[in-house]
């Protein structure tokens, strides 16, 4: 058949700014932990100089303005250092940025009147501690000076942070049980989710920590409860003092050969 004419077309939207805005990249790690200090660098080019402007050395300074554009985090209270938000580099504190993706923008400009700033942007994903687990004691009622089997199940992550690494410890009951003021039941974080332990006296809050290949940690708890056994002696109670001050000295030694 005869091919008649055909007709097609495109439009570009071109955008003109006023002035020569500096060009401007950034540098950060793409993926951390909360617990990680977050730190972003930043180069910026095409700066105009005093020569050109005509203008003394006070007003030859470029001026940077860092925010969030996306994400939900306050800069203000967050970063550290003084006037950080309006230098070349953005320091953040530990736990400053939850599970989520963030985008950091720095706008850069020269002190002349009418420039347009030159802009960038770069993305931080934050690493999700292990999630979705459990914690046993049996028996949960234990008599003074017996072991107790304690298990941890069910914790979970992203395929790209496992193997998952387990350790185990005790706070008094009504304490706040963190990895710091928590008493160590075993040693360094190994591949075991469960272990064996005497405990003492007491009403007791057992807790497991798991972490993730990348160091990002999250625990669960679980109470116990020992009592001394009827005709509890002094002997028994030395043994007992004497094992766990062997158990301590052998997870100090096993943690120092791992440093």
């Amino acid at each position: 058949g005869v091919v008649g004419e055909r007709a097609a077309s495109a439009t570009q939207v071109v955008e003109f700014v006023v002035g020569d805005p500096p060009t401007v990249s950034l540098s950060a790690p793409t993926r951390i932990n909360p617990s990680d200090r977050l730190q972003i660098s930043s180069v910026a080019s095409a700066l105009p100089t005093c020569e050109a402007l005509s203008l003394g050395e006070g007003s030859c300074s470029a001026s940077f303005r860092w925010s969030v554009v996306r994400g939900s985090v306050d800069l203000e209270s967050v970063v550290t250092g003084r006037d950080l938000l309006t230098s070349p580099m953005l320091a953040l504190e530990r736990h400053a940025l939850q599970g989520g993706s963030y985008v950091f923008q720095l706008s850069v400009a020269h002190y002349v009147s009418g420039t347009t700033p030159g802009l960038a942007t770069v993305t931080v994903q934050t690493n999700m501690p292990p999630w979705g687990g459990s914690l046993t004691v049996s028996p949960s009622t234990a008599v003074f000076g017996s072991p107790v089997e304690i298990t941890s199940s069910g914790f979970t992550d992203s395929a790209e942070d496992l193997p998952l690494s387990f350790r185990f410890g005790l706070c008094r009951g009504g304490e706040s049980c963190t990895s710091e003021t928590s008493y160590l039941l075993t040693g360094p974080q190994t591949r075991l989710s469960h272990a064996e332990s005497s405990l003492p006296k007491g009403n007791l809050t057992i807790v497991a920590y798991a972490a993730d290949a990348l160091g990002a940690e999250s625990n669960v708890t679980t109470g116990a409860q020992v009592s001394l056994p009827p005709l509890a002696t002094a002997a028994a109670t030395l043994e007992f003092a004497q094992r766990q001050f062997a158990d301590s000295l052998a997870a100090a030694d096993q943690s120092g050969d791992g440093n």
